[in-house]
């Protein structure tokens, strides 16, 4: 690659940094940051004179420190190198980063790293949001019960969903990149303009035509046809949609017959209808002549169709009917002319009927739909069964909120039995306890009568936590009547700690199991508010293993890895009950000292960290001994976080320069 000229100046150096409209870090060659530009200060949210000039790999994220350092190895081969990563921004957010790295290159040598950093947060957002709305568009397109099928410019099929499978019989691999098969030879033309019409951006809506299956039957169809856009607006495609209308259109000609046949409407009804009067039958089409003794009904009294058990009853109706009141469908058991015993569901209305006051009564036969009721409460039996045998929490509640039904399952899951809840308010805890977040969805729930899904939790009988995912519905009858309210909850006790355990991953170093960067940070923000309200003495203190590299270059990274588990094991009994020591990468430990009495007392803690540091280690078979450095600096008004920790940092730098094994303070 090329080297810069040997002339250029520094100024030219410096314009390229500072101007440079990109984020910009020059790092020297063991990743030690030696300059940032003001886009790079304002990327990662820090004041140019706070930016942390230490090592490049304390603003990568833990997970990707390793595949930076890999790229960052490969600039020694005087080749650039370009990757993504992960940076923390100054108020602990993650950004992600596109890195462009340049070895900088003088007589052969590198002696710096040039670092060219865009933000592409949003950019990943916006990708992942664009999958997540593709996602849900092919959802969409392939569950929905019309039948769709896309074509491309060429007329081609690129897609067609399982409705479109299941309404013509091919499947989508037959389909793909041939014509469009469903269009018979007679309608063609008609179906090309609808196409060509999509293809110059515009929609046709409720075109009719005729839609050949694969089995050679042909059914009536409405389709529509609309440009299918691409992010830039440009057509590349047609987006097709039928609907088999035959029924529809079968009984638009039924209706047109019908009309043709008005007149005998009222003689055809499959509905028995009567005027009568004072008992008398004055009417009585064909359907009413099936339940009459008599060939024609007409003259007869009204109470010849009716068991004479009822007569009581119907004779009370007419009474309320000729006093204008309105009276609900009754259902009652009759004998048709061929002996038959039926039920049928009757209602009367007073009108007039040659200038005289008459009643119109009108039946139907509903032996059928008597016996599909009887049906759907076996098959309510068996539900119940279901819900009794099943593993998930189920409740039925009133509307006024109280259970009527409560599954089996609560005695396994919650240790209760169901009667326990029976009976009571939906709110109602065996040990008392109050569910503010519950009563919130279930009430709204109860206003707006939509479903609602929450987590809550529970407390078992024999005491232990259970935590339940719980979907609450609003159930309607027939008419649309909102009549009461279903809870079906399922235990994800052991899917909440999964969630709890990468909860805690995400804030604690999987090696040690001590606090990271993350936490402690926050951790040591809130000792320096407590420091700054109080005016007691904080103080921080950098624990670094002096000579680790030779550790893990002789006996390995598992070894290395071992050492700094024991290491974090070891300090901690040196420490207060009120002191946090965390991992902040390699072998670099940090401890927050709060409260402090004296410099004297970290001083102490300091030494006797040293001290057990220097004991024997026996770490894979392999006996050896180290030491360690330490530095310390105290809160002092206005200090920083970072300030803070860069002041430690430089004490434990002199330590290191002073012989090791020993500590210094900052001053």
């Amino acid at each position: 690659m090329s080297t810069l000229p040997h002339e250029a100046s520094t100024s030219f150096h410096q314009s390229i940094v500072e101007f440079n409209p990109f984020a910009v870090l020059v790092l020297s060659k063991d990743g030690q940051i030696r300059e940032v530009n003001h886009a790079a200060s304002e990327m990662f949210g820090y004041a140019r004179a706070e930016f942390p000039m230490n090592d490049y790999m304390d603003i990568v994220v833990p997970e990707h420190r390793d595949t930076v350092r890999r790229h960052l190895d490969t600039l020694t081969e005087g080749t650039p190198s370009i990757y993504e990563a992960r940076a923390y921004h100054k108020n602990g957010a993650q950004l992600d980063i596109h890195v462009t790295t340049i070895p900088l290159v003088k007589e052969g040598d590198m002696y710096d790293v040039f670092c060219l950093i865009q933000d592409i947060t949003e950019s990943i957002k916006e990708r992942a949001a664009q999958e997540e709305r593709e996602e849900r568009l092919k959802a969409v397109f392939h569950s929905t019960s019309a039948a769709m099928f896309i074509l491309d410019l060429g007329g081609q099929v690129a897609d067609i969903n399982t409705a479109f499978e299941e309404t013509y019989g091919w499947k989508r691999e037959e389909m793909i990149g041939k014509p469009l098969p469903i269009i018979p030879q007679a309608f063609a033309k008609g179906h090309q303009e609808q196409v060509e019409q999509g293809r110059r951006g515009e929609c046709c809506q409720g075109y009719e035509t005729i839609g050949l299956k694969k089995d050679g039957t042909c059914i009536e169809v409405s389709s529509s046809f609309s440009p299918l856009r691409n992010e830039k607006g440009e057509i590349i495609g047609i987006v097709g949609m039928t609907k088999d209308i035959s029924v529809q259109k079968k009984l638009e000609r039924s209706w047109k017959e019908s009309e043709e046949r008005y007149r005998k409407l009222v003689e055809l009804s499959p509905e028995g209808i009567m005027v009568h009067r004072e008992g008398e039958v004055l009417y009585a089409n064909l359907s009413a002549m099936n339940y009459s003794k008599e060939n024609n009904p007409e003259g007869v009294s009204l109470y010849s169709f009716i068991p004479e058990k009822d007569h009581e009853m119907i004779r009370q109706r007419v009474q309320e009917l000729k006093e204008g009141k309105v009276l609900p469908y009754m259902a009652i058991e009759v004998t048709r002319r061929d002996g038959e015993t039926i039920f049928i569901d009757t209602n009367s209305i007073s009108i007039t009927h040659d200038d005289q006051p008459a009643i119109l009564t009108m039946f139907r036969d509903i032996t059928q739909r008597s016996k599909v009721e009887a049906a759907l409460k076996e098959s309510e039996k068996r539900y119940r069964m279901l819900a009794d045998n099943s593993l998930d929490l189920i409740q039925l509640v009133q509307l006024d909120g109280i259970v009527t039904y409560a599954s089996p399952s609560h005695q396994t899951v919650l240790g209760y039995d169901p009667s326990e809840y029976v009976g009571k308010g939906v709110f109602y805890q065996p040990d008392g306890e109050v569910d503010d977040a519950f009563r919130e969805v279930f009430m709204n729930m109860a206003i707006t009568q939509r479903p609602f899904s929450c987590e809550i939790h529970r407390q078992h009988q024999l005491g232990y936590d259970v935590w339940v995912e719980l979907i609450g519905t609003p159930m309607f009858d027939e008419e649309g009547g909102f009549t009461n309210m279903m809870l079906v909850g399922r235990e994800i006790t052991e899917r909440k700690k999964y969630e709890e355990h990468l909860e805690h991953l995400s804030y604690h170093d999987p090696l040690t199991e001590l606090p990271n960067r993350r936490l402690f940070n926050a951790l040591l923000e809130q000792a320096l508010l407590e420091a700054k309200r109080s005016k007691r003495l904080l103080g921080v203190m950098y624990i670094d293993l002096d000579g680790f590299k030779q550790i893990n270059d002789n006996f390995g990274h598992d070894a290395g890895d071992e050492l700094l588990r024991q290491l974090a094991q070891r300090v901690k009994p040196c420490l207060r009950d009120i002191d946090r020591v965390a991992r902040m990468g390699g072998d670099e430990f940090v401890i927050a000292l709060p409260e402090l009495e004296s410099n004297s007392e970290a001083a102490g803690i300091a030494e006797e960290i040293l001290l057990s540091l220097q004991q024997p280690w026996l770490v894979m078979d392999h006996a050896f001994t180290t030491t360690s450095s330490i530095g310390i600096a105290y809160y002092q008004e206005g200090d920083k976080l970072q300030t803070l920790l860069k002041k430690a940092d430089t004490a434990l730098y002199q330590a290191k320069l002073e012989g090791k094994n020993t500590y210094r303070i900052y001053s």
